[in-house]
Parts: C-alpha cells; sequence; structure tokens
C-alpha cells in the first residue's frame, strides 16, 4: 500500500485571496488612470500651444515684411497711443475699431473659418471653469473679452476688451488684441495679448488646460502665460471626495482579511 505525506502537500492561493488582490488592483487602476489620461491631455495640449503660439509669434516677425513697412509699430498690429496716455485712455484706444485692426490682422494672416468681431460668440465655449486649489468656480470669457469684466488670475487685474475673435481651420479658437506703444517714445504699453482655446468650443473648457492667456513680445521673441498646466480630473475628484470613506473602509477590510487568512494555517 502506497503512504502519502500530508505533510508535504502544496499550498496555494485560495479564491478570496484572488479576489480580494484583484479588487484592490481595481480600486489602485480606477485611481491611477484618470490622472494618466489628465497628464497626456495636458502634454497634448501644451505642445498644440508652444506649436500655435511659435505660428503666431513668426507670423508677427513677417509682417513688416508683408506689409513693407519700416518698423512693427507700423502695422495693423500696433497702435500708438499719445504720450503719457492712462489706463483708461488706452483702453478705449483699443476699444476703437478704425484703431484697432486686429480683425484684419486674423483675416489676412491667419486661417480662419468663422469670425466672431469682438465677442467671443460662437468662437469660443459659453463657460468655462476654473480651478483654485481643487475648487471649482465658472466664469464668463464673453465678459472678459466684451470688457463687461477685468480678467482676474493671481495678481493680474487688467482690462481685455478690443479683442478680435475667430475659429481657425485646425479647430483652434483665437482672441488677440494689438501691442500698444508710445507714440512719442515708441516705448511698450501693452504687449499683444489674448485668450486661446486649443480645442474650440469643445470640452473641456477649463482655463489652464485647453484654454490659455497669452502674452508676446516681440522684440525678445517671448511668449508668456498666467496659466500653467493643470493637472484636473473633475470626475474622479468629485468620486473621491463622494467615496473616499468607502474606499479607505473597502482597503482596511482587503488588509484585515489578509492578515486573518496568514494568522489561521491550513489544516
Amino acid at each position: 500500500m502506497k503512504r502519502y505525506n500530508l505533510s508535504n502537500k502544496k499550498n496555494g492561493f485560495t479564491l478570496t485571496e484572488i479576489l480580494i488582490a484583484l479588487a484592490v488592483i481595481a480600486i489602485i487602476i480606477a485611481i491611477c488612470i484618470p490622472f494618466i489620461i489628465s497628464k497626456t491631455t495636458n502634454k497634448t495640449f501644451s505642445t498644440a500651444y508652444n506649436s500655435q503660439m511659435t505660428e503666431i509669434l513668426n507670423s508677427m516677425e513677417e509682417l513688416t515684411i508683408n506689409e513693407n513697412l519700416r518698423t512693427f509699430n507700423d502695422t495693423i498690429m500696433n497702435i500708438k497711443a499719445p504720450h503719457n496716455s492712462t489706463e483708461a485712455q488706452i483702453n478705449t484706444l483699443i476699444r476703437d475699431t478704425e484703431q484697432n485692426r486686429a480683425d484684419e490682422y486674423l483675416k489676412k494672416y491667419m486661417r480662419m473659418v468663422k469670425f466672431c468681431n469682438n465677442q467671443s460668440g460662437d468662437c469660443f465655449a459659453r463657460n468655462y471653469a476654473q480651478y483654485n486649489n481643487n475648487q471649482r468656480t465658472a466664469f464668463d470669457l464673453a465678459e472678459i473679452v466684451s470688457g463687461a469684466k477685468k480678467y482676474q488670475k493671481g495678481a493680474i487685474n487688467d482690462d481685455y476688451s478690443g479683442m478680435a475673435c475667430g475659429l481657425m481651420k485646425n479647430g483652434i479658437s483665437l482672441c488677440i488684441s494689438p501691442r500698444v506703444t508710445d507714440a512719442q517714445t515708441g516705448a511698450e504699453l501693452r504687449p499683444i495679448r489674448g485668450f486661446i482655446d486649443l480645442n474650440g468650443p469643445k470640452e473641456p473648457n477649463v482655463l489652464g488646460r485647453d484654454l490659455r492667456s497669452f502674452s508676446l513680445d516681440i522684440a525678445s521673441r517671448h511668449i508668456a502665460s498666467a496659466e500653467a498646466a493643470i493637472d484636473i480630473v473633475p470626475p474622479l475628484l468629485s468620486l473621491r471626495n463622494r467615496n473616499k470613506t468607502v474606499l479607505r473602509n473597502m482597503i482596511m477590510a482587503n488588509m484585515h482579511c489578509n492578515l486573518m487568512m496568514i494568522a489561521v494555517p491550513d489544516l
């Protein structure tokens, strides 16, 4: 008769242990994947932003040649303000359609399919979101572009009215205002600036992701933005806020079950 040594039997994972491990992995994946998607999306938007802003900057530098003028101050994207002009006088000057020819620049030098004049109109989304410390606030870009409200971002509290807006063939929306210089000294009083939505009216419509503000320094070829790319995944944030306690309890319960199984020897 053959004898079997029961003490040398091979031990494996139980079905319960496998299911618990899969549950923990599923929770980790559910938390990590949205952030990975957000990172990838932000990188795509940043690449599109850098590419489009470089194209705009190059077109500005070519204006002098294309219009056969001596300096950029003589082009359609420069407004000469009287010496010692106040901010209010500059704002009034920019809103003057005879002085502000940014719409002419868009029509002649950018590949536009739709114009919204000095209103964001259908070229941009109706509403945008802004996140500060994971707190969401909504704002209307049309009110900023029309001058009804000032653009506030950190230390910035400026009048962004008097812009020409349009939708380009590549699906990017653009609002832009000309540079303002002192008519007597030629000094820059206000740079070329505006807003760009890298996804047009489509979502996510979040400031710092697809919507960015910008300013251009023609002399130094410097492109500045008030917004850094942000990693915001609104659905995940709300999910985590609602179910944070549930997730924590599930993980603690799984850890407790694993410890219990380790403590109880196989019979």
